[in-house]
């Protein structure tokens, strides 16, 4: 696996929760994992929510690049983390949908 572009753990106290990473290949292509432990916790929406405020992503975002995630079509949590944090479905297959980031602002 290739190094990521950007990437950020989540912490709470000394204990990682999770991890955000930004890689680019054609496009740019998020990837998030939250601890079993935490899930269910809405701390997936929480880690999307600051990995999009950094000012590295920000200055990804304002050069008008395209940014995609990936999730099982099953994983609801994770399909609501993705569209609470403006990412919207762009295609849809049997296992997986696909989202894009929207920067509305």
């Amino acid at each position: 696996m290739q190094k990521p572009l950007l990437f950020w753990k989540l912490k709470k106290n000394s204990s990682d929760i999770g991890f955000v990473r930004l890689d680019k290949n054609k496009n740019y292509l998020l990837g998030y994992f939250i601890d079993e432990k935490y899930r269910n916790k809405k701390y997936g929406s929480l880690i999307l929510n600051k990995m999009l405020r950094k000012k590295n992503f920000k200055d990804i975002l304002r050069k008008k690049n395209k940014i995609f995630a990936f999730t099982k079509k099953n994983n609801k949590k994770s399909i609501n983390a993705l569209i609470s944090n403006n990412f919207y479905k762009v295609i849809e297959k049997k296992e997986y949908i696909k989202f894009q980031y929207e920067n509305w602002k």
